[in-house]
């Protein structure tokens, strides 16, 4: 049985789509440079997105613990 035509949008078969390369200001990449550096790893593009991955999780795991703690308050179970 043939496929059904598409658009050719690939994203609308597979789902949604992540953002994987983050354009930034002069002043965040200075930013990340530094902290980069501060930590003694290499300056690399690899970096930089492990660095931004950890900055994301700590923000996610910030906002969990209030939502947890909203919930517990109010009874509910997440």
């Amino acid at each position: 049985m043939p496929s059904k035509p598409t658009s050719g949008n690939r994203t609308a078969r597979r789902g949604s789509r992540y953002i994987q390369r983050v354009q930034l200001s002069r002043d965040a990449a200075q930013t990340y440079k530094i902290n980069i550096l501060r930590r003694g790893w290499e300056y690399t593009p690899e970096n930089v997105a492990k660095l931004a991955a950890e900055y994301a999780e700590a923000e996610w795991r910030e906002y969990d613990t209030k939502i947890q703690a909203a919930a517990e308050w109010d009874g509910s179970v997440l």
